[in-house]
């Protein structure tokens, strides 16, 4: 066809080939780009039918021909009568997919005035499929043929909302695909039954029979880790001065855990408690996590102010050495100056035990640093970084030259360098709440990139 002579066969034919690639786009109207591929398909079937199998039939069974030409054709009106019956059908049912409710129409408003493209919106498919439509957020579950592992999500979702559903597996589920919101409708799920017994839950709006909850993180403590763990142990280990250092590793009721994560910190004199929020992030999700007292802090000894670089090396030393925790994958999460002591002794870390991947979180690293990491690599920095060029995109990019493993990148919006979402104002290290605010995309894309890496 793209050799004909006629102008309006080669538009049918370019409409054709360049719709099957359009329809591959990762958009959220990409559904409608598959829908829109049904046209250039009915002209290019009739047009086989008139210049095709007419003149065959004609040629062969010349007087039959007319009758069986007719019998094909009505053969495909069948099928659309009864498409056009089925949906007028359900237009006069005046009911879903079709119509939403005046208090539907205004959660799904609220979603469009306060959810970004970082959220993640859980709900049932009838009202979850419309999320996309009103809202930059992504979807948990929407129509079968955009939804990844469709039918396990749509069972995950009725557990969620399920009143009956542990508060474990419900948090286990949210920080597995970095869930933000859910919405709710009465006739999904009894409200205010689910509302009392998930304190992860937090209404945000309510009208009418629909209400939206966002999902909190639990409060940093201790005591949220204990209820998160199967288990968790005390590590003493040594440094190359001789100081004891003090870790504590967290075992998710999952078991055997699905990877080791061994946190490298930021810079200053923070103990473990400073990554307890990304401890009850990771646990639901099935991640062992090992965080350690800086020397001079917590139940560490020394005095804090030198040998960080080498006190993380023998961190990961105390961490991977542990018995049960052999056979395991290894994920290094690496912060801000963490990143730079990384990469500069990777040799070392890889003779201790090589890291299946390593997410570099506020990275520091410049295209030439990062390729120091034989391994795949994850960089999450924030939008304000003023050298976000070259530790972002650059550096990436570097490592993709360099080596063959995969490196991948996300931008934080709104976020400061270590991370945290200044959407709301400046961020209050003295407010207990300020763990809440780590920015959720930055959480849900290192979530999304270790399942990648589990999985694949």
């Amino acid at each position: 066809m793209l050799r004909s002579q006629d102008d309006s066969e080669i538009l049918v034919g370019i409409w054709f080939l360049a719709h099957f690639v359009l329809a591959y786009l990762p958009v959220k109207f990409q559904i409608h780009l598959l829908l829109g591929w049904q046209l250039p398909i009915a002209i290019l079937a009739a047009r086989a039918l008139q210049t095709q199998l007419g003149p065959w039939l004609r040629a062969r069974i010349p007087k039959q021909a007319p009758v069986v030409f007719a019998t094909v054709v009505g053969l495909c009106l069948i099928t659309n009568v009864y498409i056009f019956a089925w949906r007028f059908y359900d237009l006069s049912r005046h009911d879903h997919p079709f119509y939403l409710s005046q208090d539907e129409v205004a959660a799904l408003t609220w979603l469009g005035e306060h959810t970004s493209r970082t959220d993640v919106v859980l709900g049932t498919l009838e009202i979850n499929q419309h999320v996309p439509v009103w809202s930059d957020a992504h979807a948990f579950l929407a129509h079968w043929a955009g939804t990844l592992d469709f039918f396990t999500k749509s069972a995950l979702a009725a557990t969620v909302l399920d009143p009956a559903t542990s508060e474990d597996e419900r948090q286990a589920v949210f920080a597995r695909y970095g869930v933000n919101y859910v919405i709710v409708r009465e006739q999904d799920a009894p409200r205010e039954q689910l509302a009392s017994v998930a304190p992860s839950l937090q209404p945000v709006f309510t009208q009418g029979a629909v209400s939206i909850f966002a999902v909190e993180a639990s409060a940093q403590s201790p005591d949220a880790l204990t209820e998160l763990s199967s288990e968790q142990r005390e590590l003493h280990f040594t440094t190359d001065d001789g100081t004891i250092l003090v870790g504590a590793l967290n075992l998710p009721h999952v078991a055997p855990p699905r990877a080791l994560v061994v946190i490298i910190h930021h810079s200053g004199p923070v103990d473990r408690e400073s990554y307890a929020y990304m401890a009850e992030q990771l646990l639901p999700a099935g991640y062992a996590v090992f965080r350690f007292d800086k020397r001079g802090n917590g139940a560490s000894g020394g005095t804090y102010g030198c040998c960080e670089a080498s006190d993380a090396l023998a961190a990961y030393a105390a961490a991977t050495q542990e018995a049960d925790m052999a056979g395991l994958p290894v994920f290094i999460v690496a912060q801000s100056i963490g990143t730079q002591y990384l990469a500069e002794d990777f040799a070392a870390y890889q003779a201790i035990h090589p890291p299946q991947a390593v997410a570099l979180l506020s990275s520091l690293l410049n295209p030439e640093a990062i390729t120091n990491i034989a391994a795949p690599v994850h960089v999450i920095v924030a939008d304000s970084e003023p050298e976000l060029q070259s530790i972002g995109p650059d550096a990436v990019a570097a490592h993709q030259a360099t080596w063959p493993y995969g490196a991948s990148l996300y931008i934080a919006e709104q976020a400061e360098h270590t991370l945290f979402d200044i959407s709301d104002g400046p961020i209050d290290w003295d407010d207990p709440a300020w763990a809440t605010r780590f920015h959720r995309g930055a959480m849900a894309s290192l979530l999304a990139w270790m399942e990648e890496q589990v999985d694949g």
